[in-house]
């Protein structure tokens, strides 16, 4: 048997109620249904709608927010993963795969998965006319899309259909794949194309299935099992038919689900905090040092970064928390501090020696419960300074999770410490780039808040210390 990968990206829309999806393989991303008037909305088909028919398989139905094809459907509903902190990264090579079931005959370029920038770097697999699957490269620069057969419309009458389509820039081709639960998959088509087209998405973008980002290409039916394959380097994101046969069987059944036929699986990277850890906008002065984490990490690592400003461990969001758990990370990255700081009067403030301690005790406890390796990270110092040396009031906070580590055995990283030391060596003056003092707001000398070059240090330090709380974590990063 030829070696398989597990999936960069998949679905199987199997929660069957709420509003998002979470991703199964190595990207846990949520992926946000709305309605045609962009509203979050459950797009889940009704118990048993999934390609085996049985209870509890659910399928996603595009097809009930819109009466038609693609161009023809003029709006419907769609399904979306806006965050680019969780996109799949450069690709060299990636195959797509999946099952729909057409409610009216394919055409109008209906999407079934659009990965794409404003300027349409990255890629749209959709319909073509006459029963056709087409693929979109880099649309910006190719004059035509790479197209199958005009074959799926002969099986797509209410019935589920299976399709694959493999992308190799390395050897120039785009390979088409058709099959039906009853008829293992083959090769329908090979286009030729010019080869070295990476597919990597230049500004901010997002992720579609079933409809493109602003919902006027919808899909007119169900889709289910969607997923994405990739490699950054080769070709070996292209699976063979041998591959793509294995994954077919795993959605019907015949063996475990998908993720178990991978030979690796790359790591998931959960995050929770505070303001000094949480995500910006790009257009932000400010920055977390979570945010700033993959740039020191491998592309195939996958962050969850549910991090929130003005949180302690005492009004940490529980919905944060739980998607976190839900989502199953291997690694949760703990820190908090700042918040649990404030005054007694603050509804988020606790006490070091009890309820800070019991607090993470909590979150320790609960994430080995869902078998998720616990991290501790220690809050990092505010630029505040008294005779020429950084000062202590977050001492007690520091010190306090590094008893709760010894106590219950959980790594440690000592942002605390290293943040200190940074910044004495750089001064008070020296440091003045990495809070945001009173660039943000004239009327506050911001001195907890990092900006970019302050949060990218903090989140180097961070990564320094992973390979010291666990092996597979050293892997994970970038050499440099």
């Amino acid at each position: 048997m030829a070696p398989a990968i597990e999936p960069r990206l998949a679905f199987d829309f199997n929660a069957g109620t709420g509003t998002s999806a979470y991703g199964l393989g190595s990207n846990s991303a949520e992926l946000v249904m709305h309605s045609s008037s962009n509203e979050p909305v459950s797009l889940y088909g009704a118990d048993g709608s999934g390609l085996t028919g049985k209870p509890g398989d659910f399928a996603l139905d595009i097809g009930q927010t819109t009466q038609a094809m693609g161009a023809d459907g003029k709006s419907g509903g769609t399904a979306k993963i806006s965050d680019d902190s969780r996109g799949l990264g450069p690709m060299a090579s990636f195959t797509v795969t999946g099952w729909f079931k057409a409610a009216s005959p394919l055409g109008k370029a209906a999407r079934i998965v659009e990965y794409t920038d404003p300027l349409l770097n990255g890629f749209i697999f959709f319909t073509g006319d006459g029963g056709m699957l087409s693929l979109g490269i880099n649309r910006k620069a190719a004059t035509i899309p790479y197209r199958s057969k005009n074959c799926f419309n002969q099986n797509a009458d209410g019935h589920w259909v299976f399709f694959a389509v493999a992308y190799d820039s390395t050897k120039g081709s785009a390979v088409f794949y058709g099959g039906t639960p009853t008829a293992d998959p083959e090769v329908v088509a090979t286009e030729n194309l010019d080869a070295g087209k990476t597919v990597e998405l230049n500004q901010h973008g997002s992720l579609t299935i079933g409809n493109n980002s602003i919902g006027t290409r919808p899909f007119h039916g169900m889709l289910d099992d969607i997923a994405i394959y990739s490699s950054e380097a080769d070709g070996t994101g292209a699976l063979s038919l041998e591959q793509i046969k294995e994954i077919y069987k795993a959605n019907l059944g015949a063996v475990p689900a998908a993720k178990s036929v991978a030979v690796e699986r790359p790591l998931k990277i959960g995050i929770i905090g505070d303001s000094t850890v949480c995500n910006y906008p790009d257009d932000a002065l400010l920055r977390g040092w979570g945010q700033m984490l993959r740039q020191y990490t491998i592309p195939s690592v996958a962050f969850i970064n549910e991090a929130q400003g003005g949180t302690s461990t005492k009004t940490f969001p529980p919905d944060r928390w739980q998607k976190i758990l839900t989502a199953k990370p291997d690694f949760i990255l703990i820190q908090f501090g700042h918040n649990d700081a404030h005054g007694a009067d603050r509804p988020e403030s606790t006490s070091a020696a009890t309820d800070y301690k019991d607090n993470l005790r909590r979150y320790i406890v609960q994430a080995r419960k869902a078998a998720i390796t616990p991290v501790l990270v220690t809050p990092p110092h505010r630029r505040l300074f008294s005779a020429g040396h950084v000062t202590t009031e977050l001492a007690p906070y520091a010190d306090a999770m590094k008893a709760v580590a010894a106590e219950l055995e959980v790594p440690l990283i000592d942002l605390y410490e290293q943040s200190g030391a940074w910044l004495d060596s750089l001064g008070e003056e020296g440091s003045a780039h990495v809070t945001a003092n009173r660039r943000a707001n004239p009327e506050a000398d911001d001195r907890t808040h990092f900006t970019k070059e302050g949060a990218a240090s903090l989140a180097g330090f961070v990564a320094q210390g992973l390979p010291k709380c666990d092996p597979r974590l050293g892997k994970i990063l970038k050499a440099q």
